[in-house]
């Protein structure tokens, strides 16, 4: 998962997430997963599917509530 976020560099072959290159463009990664710290200050005051609508509403995306229902 570190890799993958971006947070460790791969020490060998290739990572791609939504088709970008996690060595190369990692600003480009986190943005399009919505990293975020996993220390918010709303952390122990949200739900899950609260949390999810609430990135799904910071990207604008239509719909947040069916998007964070799809996702669970």
């Amino acid at each position: 998962m570190k890799i993958l976020s971006t947070l460790l560099r791969a020490d060998a072959g290739a990572v791609s997430v939504n088709g970008l290159d996690a060595a190369t463009r990692a600003a480009d990664v986190r943005e399009s997963i919505s990293l975020t710290g996993q220390f918010t200050a709303v952390d122990g005051i949200l739900t899950g599917r609260e949390t999810l609508v609430l990135v799904a509403k910071v990207r604008h995306l239509k719909d947040p509530g069916r998007i964070a229902d799809d996702m669970l």
